[in-house]
């Protein structure tokens, strides 16, 4: 493969390339580089080919079409070296115009060779990834070496993740055989060069790649069976967060934060955020902070002095990783700042009362507290200075939020900690024994008509303490009808909230002179709260005969133990339905409830405890179960032989296998063994949200049930109703920034839809000077209720080269500077400049708007203060241009005023320049090389009469001033701002005047071609004439 010589030179060149892209496909545009060489001759000692510095030669398969992905909007280099000659191009591709910028030492061209017309001879059903817009940048009879885009490539990146890439393609055509292999390559970058690390085959259309190094670059390959072409991608993995974030200094006035690198010390750099916490209202449990993003490479730390008295801070860093185009984050971990000095520890109720509660805590240093103010049911109830409250004036058998808050100052929160309380039953009085009745009776302190309250009872010999009988009862009346004679017994009765919290025992000895039996107590038609749907069965003399124990060779989660928790909840369900299914086609039907759960005595054994019942054939008489003696259970659940389970005296013993033991189940979530299936179930505060994300056999538990998507044109977000409710008690307001967009509501979940690009929804924007941060603030309240509710944010970062190279509007905020100099010793002015769409000059442009590159555009420097002592200042336009980003002194710029003269003949003046305090004029609106948005600037001076201050420019441009020339570089002045104006899209499509110029070598062309034509064929008429007349006169 030979090269031509070429000059050791470069070249820029500006090609125009039709891109033919239809609305909505931004994101399917794939700019690919694309080469065949014939016989792995790339690679050879004589020929190389680098990308970005980093050599491909390892990337290659025998005579194979081969393409790797490039980023756009960003500058690739590509070099070509074969012997002692080399090729170089820079190439920066822009997705969203039809400009591509290229420089190197040869000019691309758009026309391939008969060879290289040979070899994308493809089959009809492959993608050529260079198909459009192909430009050539060298061909050989055995090589080609081009660039272009495809909007269909069949390979797609779908996720990643630290150490894991997913990758998906498409079958070529319906006769694919899907079982035929597919063959997948890895290639990492080592010593500037890329080099095979594995290579895996499949037969399905998706393969995930793991145990990857993450913030890595990797270039990944895939041979789709039935094709001649290897497609490539590249890309990266996300980086890992950094470790241990510390204060590692603090005093009064100042602070330090450091952090450690990633395990395997990779980043690009770090993204660390300074979270400023103002004084939120009183019972606010979500403080709303201030943002700081800053950017740190080295040294891995960040200082803050002469911080004022009582400030919070709290910190958050994310490791940030990039390559071209691409920016990925990490998981961001955060640090509570100064206010981990004040945290308030221990936080606990430390006394219990029918009508009142006390709670206390420690604090780990007062150095910075001034008082703790404690909120009750988020109402305020006072503040103290003392380590410890209580509340009064409550009534029994309720639970209350209590939240304590350790302030500095006034108003500043240096840390929150909330813990749930509760209150006592009274109690009951007068407890005593009627022998005429067999029965003991006492005065109810709560009654049940009123509070969710039972009673509970023991009976216990006096003698030996041995426990008789233990219960409940809903009415104060306990029937005893006999009891043996001869004994003393003593009985003791309390009450009993649903839910924590018991009164004092009362106790009563009862001596029995008569013989007899204890017998059932009469049932109760007062129906207590609980969670068993038989509440109002009192438990009989001898539960063990209406109890099954069933005991599994396996440990449970401790979240699984916690009877108040959720997931107990769900796994009593779970089990509950189970365990009735083994029972089916028993005669009477059969149901069971779950009553205990807890370890066994044998290690790592979980011991199961249910209760059975005889199910009830109407609904209406759920409350009407009655116990199920489990005599007839043990046999017909031993006749089963279910799983080679043994049963011995009420006690299944079930051999197993443990399924959760591989731990199948995602992060977040806990793995329950149903008897022969596994389940996953979110741990207390996660909840589900398999709705809103990719599909997954398992749960995907998120904290509080936040989700959100980040996508190209489109932010999504949500919360679980669960966990809201949770939190708030009452009817839920959810609003989505204060009310501007709308939130959706499903079973399950409150979520919300918001244009990235528009303003429509109240989304916040952030924009400093690399990323842009897009929050949506979801307010819940409870209606009617006090409180200032919850505030959840949203937020998704974006790079701001990323915004720009998309053509998307998110950092599209209208900026008009306003400029302060000095006139003179007591006296600033203020210049600003604004933008109108007519020759009226009546109403001003106040945010950004979309003009036709041929509509006019006018303008206005004034001079804003204006008093006696301002009455002859002048304003003096001396030069104005436009950029595509807010900073004036950008490079790519575009001037139409120079030195006062006008160098572009669309300007038109409509006033007279340095005669009064404002200067107008208009020019026809255009647009810079990369189609970005244009911010406008001017340079204004201002002088004062009696001088002459007016600019005159001769007709070679040449500025003639009525003023001095010392008088000109004295008179004050200052640089004004306008923008952002789009143009577009739809009108910049006329031709160049490159095109133009090309259309009229054509035309040329064309008639001098036309005419030599003519020539030809007249001559070779009359010499055709000329030979006949001859032979006539022969």
């Amino acid at each position: 493969m030979p090269l031509r010589r070429t000059m050791p030179f470069l070249c820029s060149f500006l090609l125009l390339l039709q891109l033919s892209i239809s609305l909505g496909r931004c994101s399917d545009i794939s700019f690919s580089m694309c080469w065949f060489s014939k016989d792995h001759e790339l690679g050879s000692p004589r020929c190389r080919l680098w990308l970005n510095e980093t050599a491909l030669e390892g990337i290659r398969s025998a005579d194979k079409m081969t393409s790797l992905t490039v980023y756009p909007g960003v500058q690739n280099t590509l070099r070509l070296q074969c012997g002692g000659t080399t090729l170089f191009w820079a190439v920066r591709l822009n997705q969203h115009t039809k400009y591509t910028k290229i420089k190197g030492t040869v000019k691309p061209t758009v026309y391939p060779s008969n060879a290289t017309k040979s070899f994308l001879q493809l089959s009809p059903s492959e993608v050529f990834a260079c198909e459009n817009a192909t430009l050539f940048f060298h061909q050989e009879q055995d090589f080609f070496l081009a660039i272009g885009y495809s909007v269909r490539l069949p390979v797609k990146l779908e996720s990643r993740t630290k150490s894991t890439l997913l990758l998906s393609w498409v079958l070529p055509g319906p006769g694919s055989a899907p079982a035929q292999e597919h063959s997948v390559g890895l290639y990492g970058s080592e010593l500037a060069s890329f080099s095979l690390q594995r290579l895996e085959n499949t037969t399905a259309s998706h393969y995930r790649l793991t145990a990857l190094e993450s913030c890595s670059v990797y270039v990944v390959c895939v041979k789709i069976s039935r094709t001649s072409s290897l497609i490539c991608l590249s890309t990266i993995t996300d980086p890992d967060q950094p470790r241990d974030l510390r204060v590692s200094s603090v005093n009064s006035s100042s602070l330090s934060v450091s952090w450690d690198c990633p395990p395997n010390q990779r980043y690009s750099t770090f993204l660390l955020t300074v979270y400023h916490h103002r004084s939120p209202s009183p019972l606010s449990s979500f403080s709303l902070p201030e943002e700081q993003s800053l950017w740190v490479r080295e040294p891995l730390q960040w200082s803050q002095s002469d911080l004022p008295p009582c400030t919070r801070l709290s910190f958050g860093v994310q490791t940030v990783c990039v390559s071209g185009a691409e920016t990925r984050f990490s998981p961001e971990i955060l640090h509570k700042g100064n206010s981990d000095q004040s945290n308030i520890l221990n936080l606990a109720q430390s006394s219990y009362g029918p009508n009142s509660y006390s709670v206390s805590w420690k604090v780990s240093s007062l150095s910075s507290v001034s008082r703790f103010r404690v909120s009750h049911d988020r109402e305020v109830r006072g503040t103290t200075i003392d380590n410890s409250f209580t509340v009064e004036g409550l009534e029994p058998c309720r639970s209350h939020s209590v939240t304590v808050e350790a302030l500095c100052g006034e108003e500043t929160i240096m840390d929150m900690q909330t813990v749930q309380a509760h209150t006592v039953p009274r109690g009951v009085s007068g407890l005593h024994f009627d022998p005429s009745r067999s029965s003991a009776s006492w005065t109810p302190g709560s009654s049940p008509v009123f509070y969710p309250v039972s009673f509970h009872f023991e009976l216990t010999q006096a003698n030996s303490g041995m426990l008789l009988w233990s219960g409940r009862v809903l009415q104060p009346v306990l029937p005893l009808s006999a009891l043996k004679g001869a004994l003393t017994y003593r009985l003791s009765v309390w009450e009993q909230c649903d839910g924590p919290g018991r009164s004092q025992r009362e106790t009563l000895e009862i001596t029995v002179r008569d013989e007899g039996l204890i017998k059932e107590p009469v049932e109760s038609s007062v129906e207590p709260r609980g969670r068993a749907a038989f509440t109002n069965l009192i438990p009989p003399a001898d539960t063990r005969d209406y109890i099954i124990t069933l005991i599994v060779p396996w440990s449970l989660p401790q979240q699984l133990l916690k009877e108040s928790s959720d997931s107990w909840t769900q796994m009593a369900q779970i089990l509950k339905h189970r365990m009735e299914e083994l029972l089916l086609g028993m005669t009477p039907e059969t149901q069971v409830e779950l009553l205990d759960v807890k370890p066994a005595q044998q290690s790592e054994h979980t011991e199961f405890v249910f209760w059975t019942l005889k199910k009830q054939e109407n609904e209406s008489d759920a409350n009407d179960v009655e116990p199920l003696w489990v005599q007839p259970v043990l046999p017909f659940l031993h006749n089963l032989k279910f799983n080679n389970a043994t049963i011995n005296d009420g006690v299944i013993h079930w051999p197993g296998p443990d399924l959760c033991s591989s731990s199948p189940c995602l992060q977040n979530s806990v793995c329950l063994n149903t008897l022969g299936s596994f389940i996953c179930l979110c741990t207390d505060g996660y909840y589900d949200v398999r709705p809103f994300v990719k599909e997954s056999e398992q749960p995907v538990c998120n904290d509080k049930g936040m989700f959100s998507h980040c996508l190209n044109q489109l932010l999504m977000g949500g919360v679980s109703k669960r966990y809201l409710s949770s939190r708030l008690r009452g009817t839920l307001k959810v609003s989505l920034n204060q009310g501007q967009c709308a939130v959706n509501e499903t079973k399950d979940f409150y979520h919300f839809r918001s244009p990235r690009d528009q303003d429509q929804c109240g989304t916040k924007r952030l924009v400093n000077e690399s990323h842009i941060s897009l929050q949506n603030v979801l307010t819940v309240t409870v209606a009617g209720g006090r409180g200032s509710g919850l505030r959840m944010i949203w937020k998704c970062v974006y790079s701001r080269h990323y915004l720009r190279t998309a053509l998307v509007g998110a950092d599209l905020h209208w900026l008009s500077s306003l400029s302060v100099l000095a006139y003179n010793s007591s006296v600033q002015l203020a210049l600003s400049m604004s933008l109108f769409g007519d020759s009226s000059f009546s109403s001003s442009f106040t945010d950004a708007v979309m003009l036709n590159p041929g509509d006019t555009l006018y303008f206005e420097v004034s001079l804003q203060t204006i008093n006696a002592f301002t009455h002859d200042a002048q304003i003096q336009v001396e030069s104005c241009w436009a950029t595509e980003s807010t900073d004036p002194e950008d490079e790519v710029r575009g001037v139409f005023l120079r030195d006062g003269c006008v160098v572009d003949d669309t300007f038109s003046w409509w006033s007279v320049n340095g005669a009064s305090e404002s200067s107008r004029f208009s020019i026809q609106m255009f647009h810079l090389p990369q189609s970005l948005p244009l911010y406008f600037h001017c340079r204004a001076a201002v002088c004062a009469a009696p001088r002459n201050c007016t600019m005159v420019c001769s007709g070679d441009r040449r500025l003639k001033r009525s003023v001095t020339e010392a008088h000109t570089q004295d008179a004050p002045a200052a640089v004004v701002s306008v923008g952002p104006l789009v143009v577009d899209k739809a009108s910049r499509d006329a031709p160049s005047h490159w095109e133009e110029r090309v259309v009229m070598v054509t035309i040329v062309a064309g008639a001098v071609g036309m005419l030599l034509l003519t020539f030809l064929l007249v001559s070779a008429i009359k010499a055709v004439t000329s030979y006949y007349e001859k032979l006539q006169h022969k």
